[in-house]
């Protein structure tokens, strides 16, 4: 039956004007059907030469639109198409069971198979893209291609979308990278990410439909033919110019899709789409518009939940893709704590399982979760506000059990050594103010845990045991604090401490003042300044003279310089100068 089809493709006459209406698509059987496919398919629905295309066109939307009731299928219509019609969108029934295709049992995918390199050896794929790129019009709530009344329902609109995705699936299925040409050459990549994007816009997910996947294998197309045909790696930040161009969308409509995809996911517990989201999230992030409007809608804290999700104990990473996804999120957490807002950013990630994640998703080749570890995290740790959620975290890594599964030769145990030892001294240092506290002053609760603190999500800063607490303060104060933060943050200026995270840093410098005495003398020894740069930007803090900014008799003073590291803060504290030496540099002046 597939083969006979087959062969008279080519000789199917072309339907005659006016026998449009008389066609019985309910009735007809698959032979029927293949004789007039073929005839349809040469029609070009969005550029009809005549009225015949013009009635096909008008039916089809007519008939769409009678069938795809919220209750209904239009698989009366497209019933006698089979598994074989499938791979033509605008003529083909939804498969029931996707995951049989992604089984792929000989019997189908020889069948489809055999379909799919017959429509590309006689170029009758381009017939059915052209039917593609209608049923998008017809989608596209904004198009101009299509007029108001052929715009079809939202049932209508779900059942359409389904096809064409189940299409573009059977594709990737089928062909994978083979078909990579035919995507970028055919303008895949616009309809995918429009429909992807009408599905967030929506919050209208399609049952099974993987458009996630779809963008993400869109996407490597375009960079697999970019890196065929120029002979070198694309520029990363293309994979999100592209995507503008080819979808027409902005750069906040693209951010937006992004996260509203995550944050589904992430409310579904749907792994396998969250995997492919994240996915399209890092290739979008290297475009310097999308990252930062990502970074304003807190990509960060839904990323590490998206990630916390797929990485969680009782999951066991199985693919290549999960583990490079999870690789590749590490990566872009440390660019976002690098150049995010400083502790805010931290603490953001702290309270969305930073370190539930990175210690359950560990890989030995995973150098991110080391430098993360020992290296980013640790600065952070001079303030007291970012002590409080780390103390917090600390708690459920060791209720879980997390340290107990790590190799402890291996370097992980060794990273997390490192924060774990800097973490608990600045623990023992804050004493009780290391649990977190209610910011209201009119609060007076003290039988809360840390659970029950919910922190404002305009500063991310201050945290609140109730609404009532929260709107207290507002009032006394802190709405001016908060919008100052923002205003600051969105500037891409720095900060302004909190009292209490300047108090704690100077108990820090205090402690590691004394610690490090020693060095500090024999410094002020070997140089004409006395002055002297404690950075904590850095991690170990380093301590290194520095030119005197101001002279003091009797008095040293020493530069407090404070993540995060491009806009470091920068405070004077001037201490007494030890007796023995003072006396020693008298003849050079005392600072």
């Amino acid at each position: 039956m597939l083969h006979l089809e087959l062969q008279t493709y080519d000789n199917v006459p072309s339907l005659p004007n006016g026998d449009i209406d008389s066609l019985c698509f309910d009735t007809m059987n698959p032979q029927e059907f293949a004789l007039h496919r073929a005839a349809i398919l040469k029609y070009d629905p969005l550029n009809p030469p005549g009225s015949s295309s013009q009635q096909l066109r008008a039916h089809f939307v007519s008939r769409l639109q009678t069938f795809a009731r919220p209750c209904g299928t239009i698989a009366s219509i497209w019933e006698p198409l089979s598994a074989l019609e499938s791979l033509t969108a605008t003529l083909t029934s939804v498969p029931r069971d996707l995951a049989r295709i992604a089984r792929r049992p000989e019997p189908i995918h020889d069948a489809w198979s055999d379909v799919f390199d017959a429509r590309i050896a006689d170029n009758s794929l381009q017939d059915v893209w052209r039917w593609l790129q209608f049923l998008h019009a017809l989608c596209a709530a904004d198009s101009q291609c299509a007029p108001a009344d052929w715009k079809l329902s939202w049932a209508a609109q779900t059942l359409t979308w389904q096809a064409v995705v189940y299409f573009l699936f059977a594709c990737l299925q089928l062909q994978g990278y083979s078909i990579c040409y035919w995507f970028n050459n055919a303008g895949a990549l616009g309809m995918i990410g429009n429909v992807w994007y009408l599905q967030a816009e929506h919050y209208a997910p399609l049952p099974g439909t993987p458009i996630a996947q779809i963008l993400h294998f869109a996407l490597l197309c375009w960079s697999r033919d970019m890196y065929d045909t120029k002979g070198q790696e694309p520029i990363r930040a293309q994979y999100g110019q592209r995507l503008i161009e080819e979808t027409g969308r902005t750069v906040e409509e693209l951010s937006f899709a992004i996260l509203a995809h995550l944050v589904r996911d992430t409310a579904q517990d749907s792994r396998e789409t969250m995997v492919y989201n994240l996915a399209v999230l890092l290739l979008l992030s290297r475009h310097e518009p999308i990252s930062k409007s990502l970074m304003a809608r807190h990509s960060l804290h839904i990323a590490i939940r998206a990630l916390h999700r797929i990485v969680r104990p009782r999951l066991t990473i199985r693919d290549d893709l999960s583990d490079n996804v999870v690789t590749s999120s590490c990566s872009y957490l440390l660019n976002c704590l690098n150049t995010g807002d400083g502790a805010s950013c931290v603490i953001r990630s702290l309270e969305a399982g930073l370190l539930t994640s990175l210690l359950a998703g560990f890989r030995p080749t995973h150098h991110e979760h080391y430098h993360i570890l020992h290296s980013t995290l640790p600065p952070y740790l001079v303030y007291l506000s970012v002590v409080r959620p780390a103390a917090k975290a600390l708690k459920k890594v060791q209720k879980l059990g997390l340290e107990g599964r790590m190799d402890r030769r291996g370097p992980l145990f060794d990273s997390w050594s490192i924060f774990k030892r800097v973490l608990e001294q600045r623990i023992e240092l804050a004493g009780d103010k290391a649990h977190l506290v209610c910011a209201s002053k009119k609060c007076n609760r003290v039988d809360f845990t840390d659970d029950d603190l919910r922190y404002c999500v305009g500063c991310m800063l201050c945290a609140y045991c109730s609404r009532e607490c929260q709107t207290s303060d507002w009032k006394a104060g802190h709405s001016k604090y908060c919008k100052n933060t923002r205003a600051s943050r969105n500037a891409g200026t720095k900060v302004k401490l909190a009292s209490e995270d300047l108090s704690f840093a100077q108990q820090v410098l205090e402690k590691d003042r004394i610690l490090r005495s020693l060095e500090v003398m024999q410094i002020m020894h070997k140089t004409r300044e006395l002055a002297i740069e404690f950075d904590y930007t850095e991690f170990p803090m380093k301590v290194r003279p520095m030119k005197a900014l101001e002279a003091k008799t009797s008095y040293t003073l020493i530069q407090l310089t404070l993540p995060p590291g491009r806009q470091p803060h920068k405070l004077h504290v001037k201490y007494a100068m030890p007796k023995e030496l003072a006396e020693s540099v008298t003849s050079r002046g005392v600072y």
